[in-house]
């Protein structure tokens, strides 16, 4: 009767342990085996993306500013740009929270009509902060749109992808999803949406299950600006199965972590990394088969 017991104590604490470990591995498990999906990431893989476009304090051109993607463009890179919702539902392209580092005046988008934010100036230039429609304009293709994904890099810059990161604040992640995308359907663009927002994706995988989607994380275990929850599901990628993301967007120092070797290596998610500085990260980001978020250098086009 002992030995009986133990066996199916045993079990018990065999199955429990595997019940646990599909678990965990189903809340953090990308999409996988899409062959519409994977032929799009084909090209857009085949180019290393200017974080923000391509800017820089030498060349006088401020980040996500209409000069600095048509710089990206004509240098033959795909472009990293970020979309916030305005206070009168308009898309605008900006980084950050408050308006202070890059235009020298206080402010939350989000809070401001799109005359307001027209009015500011980028970096002490007479560079406006660009709305979507005309940012995204940029990377038009004039073709017909079956023809993108047959384009090859040839350096000519037309036609290059982006990487569009959805910025959400104040629970508009509906409205600000539906409007982008709104947006890029009237264009002829090779694009692909990354968001920290597991709202965001999850609404893309519902609605818009066509389009690649990516999930932006880094380590903060151990930040104070989140709460602890937050973190631990920002580092952990957990709630991935409601996202279900076809990429993760890791932040290059951080890759390393056991969890993303797991989630990009057998589980199968397309790594993309940022901000890749060097030439030096840059050749290692792509001989892990990382595709390349890159700033402040323009590389070696031969690398």
């Amino acid at each position: 009767m002992g030995e009986k017991r133990t066996a199916a104590a045993v079990a018990a604490v065999i199955g429990g342990a595997a019940l646990l470990g599909a678990s965990t591995l189903g809340a953090v498990a990308p999409r996988v085996g899409d062959s519409h999906v994977d032929a799009r990431w084909a090209r857009m893989k085949r180019y290393r993306y200017a974080h923000r476009g391509l800017h820089g304090r030498v060349t006088g051109v401020p980040e996500n500013s209409l000069a600095a993607f048509e710089r990206a463009r004509d240098n033959g890179f795909g472009a990293e740009m970020d979309v916030r919702l305005t206070k009168d539902d308009r898309l605008v392209v900006f980084h950050d929270a408050d308006t202070t580092r890059m235009c020298g005046v206080s402010g939350a988008i989000e809070d401001m009509t799109l005359d307001q934010v027209r009015a500011l100036r980028l970096g002490g230039t007479d560079e406006r902060i660009p709305t979507f429609e005309e940012a995204i304009s940029v990377f038009d293709y004039e073709g017909p749109k079956n023809e993108l994904d047959e384009l090859d890099v040839d350096g000519s810059g037309v036609a290059t992808p982006v990487i569009v990161e959805i910025k959400t604040a104040n629970g508009n992640f509906k409205r600000l999803t539906d409007l982008v995308m709104e947006t890029l359907d009237r264009h002829c663009v090779s694009f692909c949406i990354q968001s920290f927002d597991l709202y965001v994706l999850s609404r893309l995988r519902w609605h818009r299950p066509e389009v690649i989607r990516g999930r932006l994380a880094y380590d903060v275990r151990h930040g104070k600006a989140l709460a602890l929850p937050v973190r631990f599901v920002r580092t952990m990628l957990t709630g991935n199965h409601a996202a279900r993301p076809d990429f993760i967007a890791y932040r290059f120092e951080d890759r390393k972590l056991p969890v993303v070797r797991m989630v990009v290596g057998p589980m199968g998610a397309k790594p993309v990394y940022w901000t890749i500085r060097t030439e030096a990260d840059l050749r290692e980001c792509e001989a892990e088969g990382g595709v390349a978020i890159f700033e402040g250098f323009l590389p070696d086009p031969t690398c």
